[in-house]
């Protein structure tokens, strides 16, 4: 059996997606065939060792016509904080195209939240529905999948984020050892990983601000030496590599970074499990630390970080809004004094998140070993429905200019391909 992994943005730069992928490709059935779609084959075929597809128009086709079966899989697929299309136009496309060439389609350990505009609830309504199963990260994901989307409830299945499947390697002197070679000192400082993201408030400096104070307070009252980790590596004022140095600007004392280039998810994996504790506004960045057992003062900048942070049974330190040093100081230290029970309590949650993720291998084996569709809307019903749909006005005037669910136009990056 082919199965195609796509919905998330993989081989872009973003460490936490494939990490995600890292996860899923243990759960899927061992006797199919897997690839999946990615932006960047070459970066993509590096870490995975998988053949792929890229995600130019033909490149999608191409990969859904050799496919028997296609899982979206591992992200926030419900959710439109930069508008409708991403990632819903995204995994409309996907959708539509599959239901025309009659793929069964699954949805595999998402996160969801509640939409805001109209056009995303139209969208979501109209195609999410087609696919046979949800797997999702947690209750609130469900519930936010079942308040937006006709669609029968035993289908949506609680399971758990695909990353915490990772298994961190050697924590030995070895991992202290890497860190020597990438021109950070290991001494008998705490070392405290910062990982700061710009995103959509990228033209605010407050945050920057909050935790570069946070930082100079740990180095120069606690003795802490600071770290800058970038767990995405894309240009741009968006991303990671530009906060970082934005954040730095801000610092009076001493700081180092790790070089800025792509780690594998189990190599940036294995470098967080050296760290005493981070400092993080990035979901998965969280997930890796609690996976090596490392504690993580978390900023929170979307509701679905202050998921994972309910799952792990953890407060924030603060939110893009209310960022206060003197709050990111007194989680860090207090981690740091507790810091052998802190990590134990945060062990003991990921095994209780990865037993969960065993209900998502169990739904893919009993999707793939169905013979027919699971959840088929009527055909004629549907497709005028999705016409309907695509034919109002917003979309019609977007589709003029980029077609986005037939292909052509920008990535959802902003990227032309």
């Amino acid at each position: 059996m082919n199965i195609l992994v796509s919905g998330c943005i993989y081989g872009a730069g973003n460490i936490g997606d494939e990490a995600i992928l890292e996860g899923l490709l243990p759960l899927l059935p061992q006797k199919s065939e897997v690839r999946a779609h990615a932006e960047n084959p070459a970066l993509f075929r590096s870490v995975h060792r998988l053949r792929c597809f890229p995600t130019t128009f033909w490149g999608l086709l191409r990969g859904l016509v050799w496919a028997d079966r296609i899982v979206l899989g591992g992200a926030s697929l419900l959710t439109d904080p930069f508008g409708p299309w991403y990632p819903i136009q995204h995994c409309c496309r996907l959708l539509l195209w599959s239901r025309l060439m009659g793929k069964p389609v699954m949805f595999a350990g998402i996160g969801a939240t509640k939409v805001t505009s109209n056009e995303s609830l139209a969208l979501a309504r109209c195609f999410y529905s087609t696919a046979d199963y949800f797997t999702v990260r947690n209750e609130l994901s469900k519930a936010a999948i079942l308040s937006q989307i006709p669609y029968d409830p035993n289908r949506v299945i609680v399971s758990a984020d695909p990353a915490f499947g990772m298994q961190p390697g050697s924590l030995a002197s070895g991992v202290r050892a890497k860190l020597t070679e990438l021109g950070i000192k290991t001494d008998e400082r705490p070392l405290v990983g910062v990982s700061v993201v710009n995103e959509s408030f990228a033209d605010r400096s407050d945050y920057h601000v909050q935790i570069a104070k946070a930082c100079d307070d740990l180095v120069s009252k606690h003795n802490c030496r600071v770290v800058f980790l970038c767990s995405e590596i894309r240009d741009g004022e968006k991303f990671d590599q530009a906060a970082s140095r934005r954040t730095a600007r801000y610092m009076k004392q001493e700081y180092c970074a790790l070089p800025a280039r792509f780690y594998p998810p189990q190599e940036f994996l294995d470098l967080i499990s050296a760290f005493d504790c981070v400092i993080t506004m990035r979901m998965h960045v969280l997930i890796l630390a609690a996976v090596a057992g490392v504690p993580a003062a978390t900023i929170v900048r979307e509701e679905k970080v202050l998921q994972i942070l309910g799952e792990l049974g953890q407060k924030p330190c603060g939110t893009v809004d209310k960022a206060v040093s003197g709050e990111v100081v007194e989680q860090v230290t207090g981690f740091l004094r507790s810091r052998k029970v802190e990590s134990a309590r945060l062990l003991r949650a990921v095994k209780a998140q990865r037993e969960r993720l065993s209900l998502t291998r169990e739904t893919l084996e009993r999707w793939t070993a169905q013979h027919k569709r699971a959840n088929r809307p009527r055909a004629a019903a549907w497709f005028a429905e999705a016409c309907r749909v695509l034919t109002r006005k917003p979309f019609a005037a977007y589709y003029s200019q980029q077609s986005p669910l037939v292909g052509g136009g920008q990535s959802p990056l902003g990227a032309k391909r």
